[in-house]
């Protein structure tokens, strides 16, 4: 995720190897210029299809979910949902977030999407 994500600065292991359902995964991530860490946790995890992780602790619970389908063509579409409710006196820039976020994630995706074709 740090190679294609701009915000996400890392990712560590909280429980042992390999994913699965329970798996928890460290997230350290910038976002308007503050540091946020938040644990996720693997809620969904149904390889090849779908992943899904939520956090529920920090300034910011939310969850992904990703989902890869094959296309007609042959290739593979992968959706990313990220749903959240800032907490605290963030909660009342939540339209603002919710642009902000959009355009960023359409930002990874094309960046995820050369780093795979290239």
């Amino acid at each position: 995720a740090p190679l294609w994500c701009a915000r996400i600065v890392s990712v560590g292991w909280e429980t042992p190897k390999p994913l699965g359902v329970g798996s928890r995964l460290a997230f350290e991530t910038r976002l308007m210029g503050r540091t946020l860490s938040q644990i996720y946790e693997v809620t969904v995890h149904s390889p090849p299809h779908k992943l899904v992780m939520r956090a529920r602790d920090g300034r910011f619970p939310s969850e992904t979910t990703y989902t890869w389908h094959e296309t007609v063509d042959g290739h593979t579409r992968m959706t990313l949902r990220h749903v959240g409710e800032p907490e605290g006196p963030l909660r009342f820039a939540g339209p603002m977030f919710e642009t902000i976020m959009r355009r960023r994630y359409r930002g990874d995706l094309r960046l995820l999407r050369s780093l795979l074709e290239a």
